[in-house]
Order: C-alpha cells, then structure tokens, then sequence
C-alpha cells in the first residue's frame, strides 16, 4: 500500500482486514438500532420516553454509537474499489467518525461522572435539567469541533486517508488530539477513577458523611448499610458504571496501538493489531447494548 496522503491501495490482506472491522461496524450499528426500536415500542406502551435522568445520558451516548458504526460501515466502500482516497466520501466518512467517537468518549465520560455522584453522594439522580444541560452542551461542543476543523479556511482535504480509512490528516497533528483522542482518553482515565471509589464503596469499605459532601472514610466492611437502597437508585446506577470500564478496557489498547503506529501512518503500520483493535473498538455499540440489555 502507499503511505501518500492522498490516496492509498488496499493489498488483498487489508481489504480482509477492512472488511472485518466494517463488519463489526454494522453488527454494531443493527444492535443500536434495534435498541432504539425496543426503546421506542416501550415509549409508545408506556406514554413515556423518559423516566428517569439516566434515560437521557443513555439515549445519547447510543446515539453516538449509532453515528460512529455508520463511520466504519461506509469502509465498504474502499474495499469495493480497493483504494482510500480524499474526496467527498472520505470527508463524510472522516467527519462522521469524528463526531461519533468523540461523542460517544464524552457521553461515556458524563455517565461516568453520573455514576459517582448518584451513587456516593445522592446528587443528579434525580436531576432532569443537569441531564439535559449536560448532554446538551455535549452536542454542541461535538458539532462545533468538527465544523469549525472541516470548514476553517485553508483545512482543504482536512480528512485523508490514515491508514486504512479516512479521518483528520497529519498536516492537522494538534486536532487529532484536542479533536478526539484528549476526549477519548479523558473518558478512559475519568472511567478508571469513577471504578475506584465505588468498587470500594460496593464492597463496604468506603462512606461518606451525609451531612458533610467532603468527607470520605476507608474502612473495613461493618454492616450493610451501604447496601439500603429502596428505590433502586444506586443499583442502577452502579449499571451505569460498566459502560465507562468497558469503555476503558477497550479503548486502552486501541489508544497504544494508533500511537505507536503514528496514527496508522507511520513506519511501523501494525497492521494486524490495528485490525483486531479497531475491529473491537467498532464493537462498542454492541458491547453498549448487551450491557443495556443486562443492567436493565
């Protein structure tokens, strides 16, 4: 294949390659689709889309998930000609990528930071409006980041070909980071550190004084009262908490993997573990969904 930036052919192990990760892309994309279609048969039966502000944060992050499969669907199409090249198609697939990786690391992200506070300290459980703002200004900040970096002046062919499909181009390095992989590993770290303190609380080991926010106590396990929960809040919430590790768990080796190959681009392409990495990561609308189906 050609390292070019306009342009690269696919070898016959690449297209296969492809065609796996593109695969995943839409096992994915009907997996999201048919949660929609289970969430608004639900909303028709019960008069009600949503109950409670973990609806919103879910709906959006599925939605996310949505746009970043059709990202990786539209690989079809280079391996129907057997080359990547810049043009409207790489654009569009580039853009869409863009905005449903971005999103879906920053939707992860307010689920994470949800899951900590409904569960430790009681707080946005039951917060509507804090939903709603934050899950707004999400997709605000997202369709402002990628519009301002494809049309900007002098960002012509601002999405190229990257190694084996199209996103932001290497004469754009400083936007490969704050327009995606910042958020991306934000979303990672920010999964990790909501994952401690309430395996730890799960576990009884940490409390917290309700009538002061700020302090928390280690401790061993001596009752169950960490465990009252009548209205099945934290319960849910502690649901939440699994699509951020998740998350984590697989962005972390897709992350290693793009930046030792230099982005897919670089002398050593690695080309099999970029493969069986993406072919993961295009898996995470599918992962969303049975966790979906298992958290319920």
């Amino acid at each position: 294949s050609s390292n070019g930036t306009s342009m690269v052919c696919l070898s016959r192990g690449e297209s296969i390659g492809l065609a796996l990760v593109a695969e995943s892309a839409l096992i994915s994309l009907l997996a999201v689709t048919a949660v929609f279609c289970l969430i608004i048969r639900n909303a028709f039966r019960n008069k009600c889309l949503i109950k409670r502000p973990a609806d919103i944060y879910m709906i959006s992050l599925f939605t996310f998930d949505l746009i970043m499969a059709v990202g990786h669907v539209l690989d079809l199409g280079w391996i129907q000609g057997g080359k990547i090249q810049v043009g409207n198609y790489c654009t569009a697939q580039g853009t869409i990528q863009q905005i449903g990786e971005t999103g879906s690391a920053l939707a992860t992200l307010a689920i994470a930071i949800y899951s900590v506070f409904a569960v430790l300290w009681g707080k946005l459980s039951g917060n509507f409006v804090a939903a709603y703002l934050v899950v707004g200004f999400t997709w605000i900040f997202v369709a402002l980041l990628v519009a301002i970096g494809v049309t900007t002046p002098g960002s012509d062919h601002y999405e190229t070909p990257d190694g084996f499909w199209c996103w932001i181009g290497r004469k754009h390095s400083i936007d490969r980071y704050l327009g995606e992989y910042v958020w991306m590993w934000a979303a990672m770290f920010g999964s990790f550190l909501a994952y401690t303190p309430l395996f730890f609380w799960a576990r009884g080991n940490l409390s917290i004084d309700p009538a002061h926010w700020w302090k928390i106590r280690l401790h061993r396990s001596l009752s169950d009262e960490h465990s009252i929960d009548p209205d099945g809040r934290k319960r849910r919430a502690m649901g939440l908490i699994a699509y951020p590790l998740v998350f984590a768990l697989i962005i972390l080796p897709f992350s290693v993997v793009r930046w030792t190959s230099n982005f897919g681009t670089g002398k050593h392409k690695l080309t099999a573990l970029t493969f069986a990495t993406q072919f993961l990561y295009s898996l995470t609308g599918t992962f969303n969904v049975l966790l979906f189906l298992f958290t319920r």
